[in-house]
C-alpha cells in the first residue's frame, strides 16, 4: 500500500523499518474497525504473520513492503505488532476470505520461517487483543523449518 498519500506529518504512524502502522495506530485502526462490524454487523478478520529469529530482518521487510505496495486491498490495515510480529486487518472479510489471503501469504513468504495465523471477528473475539490472541494460536509454519512460537 503506497502511503505516499500520508505526508511527512503523519510519519509517526508508520513503523520505520517496515512502513506499516505502528502498533498503537494498528491497534487504534483495528478498533475502530470492529466497532464498526459490531454496529452494523460486518465481518472481519486479522491475519498474523510471526518471523522466525534466523531470517534476516532487511529481506522480509522488504518483502512485506512489497506485499504491502502490491498485495492488499486500500481497505486493508497492515500494522507492525511486535518485533518480528506483524498483523493485518481484513475488513468485510469471513473465514474464507481469510484463508485465501492466508494461503497467498504463506506462498509469498515461503522462502522465509513464518507462522502465520488468522482469526475472525465474532467467532474468535471481540476485541483486539481477543483477535490477536486467538490469530497468534492459529498460526502455523509456512516452511520446512518450523519455529517455536511463544504467546506473548
Amino acid at each position: 500500500m503506497n502511503k505516499a498519500w500520508l505526508g511527512d506529518q503523519y510519519a509517526s504512524l508508520l513503523d520505520p523499518r517496515s512502513t506499516w502502522f505502528q502498533r498503537w495506530y494498528f491497534e487504534l485502526r483495528v478498533t475502530e474497525e470492529i466497532y464498526r462490524f459490531q454496529r452494523y454487523g460486518q465481518l472481519a478478520s486479522l491475519i498474523v504473520m510471526i518471523f522466525g529469529t534466523k531470517n534476516s530482518e532487511k529481506d522480509y521487510l522488504a518483502r512485506l513492503a512489497k506485499i504491502a505496495d502490491e498485495g492488499l486491498r486500500l481497505i486493508d490495515i497492515p500494522g507492525h505488532i511486535e518485533s518480528r510480529e506483524y498483523g493485518i486487518c481484513l475488513p468485510h472479510t469471513p473465514a474464507s476470505g481469510a484463508e485465501v489471503v492466508l494461503d497467498r501469504l504463506a506462498d509469498l513468504l515461503s522462502d522465509f520461517s513464518v507462522q502465520i495465523g488468522y482469526a475472525v471477528f465474532g467467532e474468535d473475539g471481540e476485541t483486539f487483543w481477543e483477535l490477536l490472541s486467538a490469530a497468534r494460536k492459529n498460526a502455523t509454519g509456512t516452511s520446512k523449518r518450523p519455529i517455536p512460537f511463544h504467546a506473548a
